[in-house]
């Protein structure tokens, strides 16, 4: 098999990282709806989804003073070690992170070279 050239092999990382946050996307939703607390349809999480362990951890409390405060790592751990699917899910988000970060490398590469071939053209 030859070597991609270098507009190839962004294209090709532009479709995989797509491709691979699609597939985590799905997977975090099968897990949350594994969620012991996903047949619950009377509590609601702040952006009107269904209440989990992950949206628990997400969200953050506000004290009399007005200051917010989230979870710790070991406090999330803990909440999350409640439920194998919420712990799936939460290492699914994890992951669709770096590959969102991985595909924003590719389309900014992509658009760095289509900024070339533009500029070859009015030359």
């Amino acid at each position: 098999m030859k070597a991609l050239s270098k507009f190839e092999q962004a294209c090709a990382d532009y479709a995989e990282a797509r491709l691979a946050v699609k597939k985590a996307t799905l997977r975090i939703g099968a897990y949350l709806s594994d969620c012991s607390r996903a047949e619950d349809d009377s509590k609601l999480n702040r952006k009107g989804g269904q209440y989990s362990h992950v949206s628990q951890v997400l969200e953050w409390e506000v004290d009399d003073y007005g200051n917010e405060s989230t979870y710790t790592a070991q406090e999330r751990a803990e909440v999350l070690a409640e439920c194998p699917g919420c712990q799936k899910a939460w290492q699914a988000i994890q992951d669709r992170r770096e590959w969102r970060k991985k595909f924003g490398i590719a389309k900014r590469r992509i658009t760095l070279f289509g900024n070339q071939v533009l500029g070859a053209r009015d030359d």
